[in-house]
């Protein structure tokens, strides 16, 4: 995974204690919590889709 993100210029920060930990995982939990359902309101089901939709809509 380094690799990874290194070849594709995606810097890794690693959180250094259990509070930032905390708040990096309810951060994604929210993500998913509204994104999935957009989604699928949209009738959007493949990764292309999505990302073409994501790069034009702004949300906040």
């Amino acid at each position: 995974m380094l690799r990874a993100c290194e070849e594709l210029g995606i810097k890794i920060i690693f959180a250094n204690s259990a509070k930032e930990k905390g708040r990096i995982d309810r951060s994604f939990v929210t993500f998913q919590d509204r994104l999935i359902p957009e989604l699928r309101l949209q009738n959007i089901s493949d990764i292309q889709t999505a990302n073409g939709y994501l790069q034009v809509t702004e949300k906040p």
